[in-house]
């Protein structure tokens, strides 16, 4: 999804991006002939990118994702947490794209006067903690990832309801204590039982269609 753009626009764009393809998405926007098109330039020295695209990770990201980014040629990419407001500002000025997940607080203090600043990529589907209206103001496009954890979600919610079923929790806390009460532990099945979801969206659907494997209705 595109949150903001130069002209001072807002638009959403539903997209099927997932977690896998924030990557691509990234390289998309950071690979060198994407910043010549805007006048970048790139200094070579000893064959080593001098003024390469800087793409600055705040957040904690998946190893994998760090790996392809980091073996990407054509961008720089800094992994860096930072404690204070002065730091994030610091970071932002020698960055042209940042990866946040929800622990960085992006908010209009933190964005206000950051022109080098061109992207703000949220792995994840909230941008609660992006103050859109600043970004916008200072021309960064602010993008997330509305599929990234569909997936995910749908099996923990299956999972907690095969453990609701079952009684999963206080029979496990039973058996810790000493306990072998099985005939209060027996639970119900699935098959069969009718599930209501309520609000069909991508992760509704999501649970819907494995709830369909376990024949439920």
């Amino acid at each position: 999804g595109v949150f903001g753009n130069s002209g001072n626009r807002r638009r959403l764009c539903r997209s099927a991006y997932s977690t896998p393809t924030l990557i691509p998405l990234c390289y998309h926007f950071f690979r060198p002939e994407k910043w010549a098109e805007a006048a970048s330039t790139v200094v070579f020295d000893h064959n080593r990118k001098l003024n390469m695209p800087r793409v600055l990770i705040t957040d904690n990201l998946s190893k994998a994702g760090l790996k392809i980014l980091e073996e990407t040629p054509g961008i720089e990419v800094v992994n860096k947490s930072c404690s204070s407001l002065e730091e994030l500002r610091a970071e932002l000025a020698k960055a042209d794209g940042i990866i946040v997940r929800s622990a960085t607080k992006l908010k209009a203090d933190a964005l206000e006067g950051q022109t080098r600043l061109k992207v703000i990529v949220r792995a994840g589907v909230g941008v609660d903690t992006i103050d859109l209206a600043a970004a916008t103001r200072q021309g960064i496009i602010v993008m997330n990832t509305p599929a990234g954890n569909t997936t995910s979600t749908a099996e923990l919610t299956v999972a907690m309801l095969m453990a609701m079923a079952r009684h999963i929790g206080p029979a496990s806390q039973s058996v810790r204590e000493g306990k072998w009460d099985r005939k209060s532990y027996t639970g119900v099945q699935l098959a069969g039982k009718t599930l209501a979801v309520i609000g069909l969206g991508r992760i509704g659907l999501s649970v819907a269609k494995r709830a369909q494997g376990l024949e439920m209705k």
